[in-house]
């Protein structure tokens, strides 16, 4: 068996191997030409994003994060000087409440991933 190059090969039936690769280049050109050009506006036209409801909700929560200030100086001294003292007390029930508000949010928000058996 030859060995095949740029589509050129005198082992096969049929093949000259005479085509010369700037022949070849010659006719790609002019083929090249007769297909029809399709400008760089008209791709911008027909391209198009869409964004999932998700993706939408967690720009939105990345907007807001990012004008929140980044610690409240105010209340981190307020509860460092309740620890000196030894007045800060944690209410375990408020904590508590407040993680399964957080998880109920998050639940409504996004929907989970199930994972899919393939069997």
């Amino acid at each position: 068996m030859g060995i095949d190059f740029n589509g050129i090969n005198s082992n096969q039936p049929g093949k000259t191997g005479s085509r010369s690769p700037a022949k070849n280049d010659a006719v790609q050109a002019k083929e090249d030409k007769s297909q029809p050009q399709v400008k760089t506006q008209d791709l911008k036209n027909q391209t198009s994003v869409h964004l999932s409801s998700d993706a939408k909700t967690l720009k939105r929560l990345e907007d807001a994060a990012s004008k929140a200030p980044a610690v409240n100086q105010d209340r981190v001294a307020a509860i460092k000087k309740q620890i000196s003292d030894g007045q800060y007390k944690v209410d375990a029930r408020k904590i508590a409440d407040k993680l399964v508000a957080h998880e109920d949010f998050l639940e409504k928000q996004f929907t989970p991933i199930e994972s899919k058996n393939s069997f």
